[in-house]
C-alpha cells in the first residue's frame, strides 16, 4: 500500500502543473526529482497543492 509521500511522488510525475523549485529538481532521476515536495505550488505548512491539483489526481492513482 501507497504511503502519503509515495502519492506526491506519483502525482508529481504526472501533473500538468508541476513547475520545479529549481533546474537541480528537473535533471534528478531519484525518487524525489518531480515530486510535490519539489514544486513551486506546493505549500509546505499544510502539505497542500496551492492549484489543487494534487487532489484530484490523488483520487485517481488510489482508485487505480
Amino acid at each position: 500500500m501507497y504511503s502519503n509521500y509515495n502519492y506526491k511522488n506519483l502525482v508529481g510525475q504526472h501533473c500538468y502543473g508541476y513547475t520545479p523549485k529549481s533546474i537541480i529538481h528537473i535533471m534528478s532521476n531519484g525518487p524525489s526529482g518531480e515530486s510535490c515536495y519539489n514544486c513551486t505550488h506546493y505549500i509546505s505548512g499544510n502539505g497542500n497543492c496551492s492549484q489543487n491539483l494534487y487532489e484530484a489526481m490523488s483520487s485517481v492513482f488510489k482508485n487505480n
